[in-house]
């Protein structure tokens, strides 16, 4: 009875015995790529996340290379129609769920590709940043994240460059090859007080300005550290020609740097929100208090 369906099905043209070896084919295509891709994702976030990387052993990482199909690897055989195992009644059904999880693995595996190539992006532009500060900087501060959409994003930050004649320093975050940079310009005083300038996100809903704020928390006992190294190192240049200079007494000078207290800053909208929407955004991470941008640390 069966060979009797598809021999009337084949003289109709409605017979799928040439597309089915050529899905199954796709598919197993499809999901050993999607194996191959998982597995250098996964490694290269390995890599990445590893808190004990230095910054210039990520300077020189890129993604593994992944073939773009395996039609050498796999055959796509025809089959005789005895050999076919579809049912003459639900075969059109079969060979569209095969369709569809070719296309599904297709656009899932596309998706990795994607991140890989982001990383490789994210890791180019780190690069660049290291040459604007001369390749001489050895306390640079950087984290990884993912975005809502699983995008890898990094925070950057040269510790080094922080005290010096222009206290007006930038907090980066890359997510790209791209001529502009999500930014978050800050300033130090010698009093404490650590202000938030100019900060733009460059692509909102994605939890880059959330990042942001988080990393600029972890930032500050960093910065605090940087502060204490440089308040003994005046000091001592200090002793040098006032060797009876207490340290009390230096704490009283204009040469010493408070550590950073709070965090301040302007609400100030880009014309995308409101004054009301960015004191919401900015409130529900901690960062108000009363009507002004403020966070003690």
């Amino acid at each position: 009875m069966k060979g009797i369906k598809c021999f009337y099905k084949s003289l109709r043209g409605n017979c799928h015995i040439n597309d089915y070896p050529y899905y199954l084919k796709v598919i197993r295509e499809e999901n050993l790529l999607n194996k191959e891709l998982t597995s250098v994702l996964n490694d290269a976030k390995k890599y990445l996340f590893n808190e004990d990387r230095s910054f210039i052993e990520i300077l020189s990482f890129k993604t593994k290379e992944v073939p773009k199909n395996y039609e050498k690897k796999i055959g796509s055989k025809s089959i005789e129609r005895k050999e076919c195992t579809l049912l003459p009644g639900y075969c059109e059904n079969e060979i569209y769920s095969l369709l569809n999880e070719g296309k599904q693995l297709k656009n899932e595996n596309a998706l990795i590709r994607t991140q890989l190539f982001k990383i490789d992006e994210v890791i180019w532009d780190l690069k660049n940043l290291y040459e604007e500060t001369g390749n001489s900087s050895n306390d640079i501060f950087f984290n990884f994240h993912l975005d809502k959409s699983g995008f890898l994003i990094c925070t950057h930050f040269n510790i080094d460059n922080f005290v010096g004649d222009n206290w007006v320093k930038t907090l980066y975050l890359t997510s790209e090859k791209a001529s502009r940079r999500s930014r978050m310009f800050i300033s130090y005083s010698i009093d404490g007080i650590l202000t938030i300038g100019d900060f733009i996100s460059e692509q909102e809903g994605q939890g880059y300005g959330t990042f942001m704020l988080e990393q600029l928390l972890e930032l500050v006992p960093k910065l605090n550290a940087k502060l204490d190294k440089v308040n003994m190192e005046s000091f001592n240049e200090c002793k040098k020609r006032m060797s009876s200079l207490t340290w009390a007494e230096f704490k009283k000078s204009y040469l010493y740097k408070n550590p950073i207290y709070c965090i301040k800053g302007e609400i100030c909208p880009n014309g995308e929100r409101t004054v009301y929407e960015l004191k919401e955004w900015y409130m529900k991470r901690g960062f108000v208090q009363g009507d002004n941008l403020y966070r003690k640390v």
